[in-house]
């Protein structure tokens, strides 16, 4: 029983996580001067969905995502829910297609091609004169940050299914009677 209510309880732990994610970067990362080191949790979530969940669930968590970021944003509308779902459909595509590369490579080449992503639909928008300046200003930094995170952040993630119930090796491990904690991650 209380597996499935940890298993229940994953995607809106998820968003909940999501929620503060997205609070801890609208007020940590206010000032200018650590602005350009400011990492987007949201986009570690989408990449994490498009590989760990099917595609429905995986699809309407990233569409949630994607609200949750247009909330705390003064960017036009349907901006983030754009990026993020091309993102997520870009993985899915290349996951289908090719194996996946490490999270590493596979997160730093998605934070790069998601800034390319947003210069051109700024551009297409008429938006923005200084969107170059802006690109060239943040994608170093938010790469090298989000290359420190990777790790972590992706461990805590697999850590968060395996006490949810949601990792598929964990339930069959657990069913045929060994314990989660034998598998490294």
């Amino acid at each position: 029983m209380n597996r499935l209510i940890l298993r229940a309880l994953n995607a809106p732990g998820l968003i909940f996580i999501a929620i503060i994610a997205v609070a801890l970067q609208s007020s940590l990362f206010q000032f200018e001067w650590i602005a350009p080191f400011q990492p987007d949790l949201l986009l570690f979530l989408v990449i994490w969905m498009a590989l760990k969940r099917d595609f429905t669930e995986g699809g309407v968590m990233t569409l949630m995502l994607g609200y949750l970021a247009e909330t705390q944003s003064a960017a036009p509308q349907g901006l983030f829910l754009t990026l993020y779902m091309t993102l997520y459909l870009l993985i899915r595509f290349f996951n289908k297609v090719m194996l996946i590369w490490t999270w590493l490579p596979l997160t730093v080449s998605m934070t790069a091609f998601m800034k390319l992503e947003l210069l051109i639909i700024l551009r297409l928008l008429d938006v923005s004169a200084q969107a170059w300046h802006h690109l060239l200003f943040y994608l170093v930094p938010q790469i090298m940050i989000h290359a420190i995170l990777v790790k972590p952040l992706y461990r805590s993630l697999a850590r968060y299914d395996i006490v949810t119930y949601k990792d598929l090796a964990t339930i069959q491990a657990i069913e045929s009677g060994l314990q989660p904690e034998d598998e490294g991650l």
